[in-house]
């Protein structure tokens, strides 16, 4: 399976905005049994509308040329990763995604050209399977017609971590271990989680409690693998990334 997703993160960290990697991972037996440490929710009852932050994030405010400037300079320096011919046009833009909103315009523009792929269970990208190179191609073509609206502002900054490190350790993992998740990793502090996604020397790969990954035990990458209704469930009751309006400082 090829399956390309999208963590909304900033243009030059993940070449406008996508990892593509080869295949999901296959899962064994259950590992270790203990769970992540995280503190105690402060929304009881995970209502996700009710959850707030303790670090404030102010962004500096973008222009129309600034941010479109940005979106094309994010195209064309992504046409080498998705193997773009240079003489290829960029298309028009159609829309912006507004901040939070998932990817299925990209989806639905991937199936109006022929691709069938779905939206992913956290809607933060699109997943396939036995689809060839020229996906890879459209994913580009869609992405210029639809680019989040986030991809005009600065790199990620250690505010906006900040706040997702809070979500992550207030919400999503108490909120996932509700729905039956287990991790099977300890979150680091704060301020050596935020430290770790600069560090492109470490063997390890930061902590990522949001993505079916390496946090997640065995028995739970297998339970809530991509394309399960068991996935969809967990991301409709605990949403991947915290709202809008926190991480943007809106």
């Amino acid at each position: 399976m090829l399956e390309m997703r999208c963590a909304r993160l900033k243009i030059a960290r993940c070449a406008l905005l996508l990892t593509v990697c080869l295949g999901l991972a296959a899962c064994g037996d259950a590992g270790p049994g203990n769970q992540a440490s995280a503190k105690e929710s402060t929304v009881a009852t995970f209502d996700y509308s009710a959850w707030k932050p303790e670090t404030v994030v102010s962004l500096p405010k973008m222009s129309e040329e600034e941010s479109e400037r940005a979106r094309l300079d994010a195209l064309e320096t992504s046409r080498a990763t998705f193997g773009v011919d240079p003489a290829l046009p960029v298309p028009d833009l159609v829309r912006r995604l507004d901040l939070g909103e998932d990817m299925q315009p990209v989806a639905d523009c991937m199936i109006a050209a022929g691709y069938p792929v779905e939206l992913s269970a956290d809607g933060r990208g699109i997943y396939w399977k036995n689809l060839g190179d020229s996906a890879r191609i459209q994913v580009w073509l869609c992405m210029a017609q639809y680019t989040p609206a986030d991809y005009g502002y600065p790199e990620e900054t250690p505010e906006q971590r900040a706040v997702k490190y809070e979500y992550y350790t207030t919400f999503f993992v108490p909120c996932a271990q509700a729905q039956g998740v287990k991790f099977v990793q300890e979150a680091p502090s704060k301020e050596a989680w935020i430290a770790s996604l600069d560090d492109v020397n470490s063997e390890e790969s930061p902590w990522m409690p949001d993505v079916v990954g390496d946090a997640w035990s065995p028995e739970s990458r297998t339970r809530f693998k991509e394309g399960s209704e068991a996935l969809r469930n967990l991301y409709e009751a605990c949403p991947a990334l915290p709202p809008a309006q926190y991480y943007y400082g809106q």
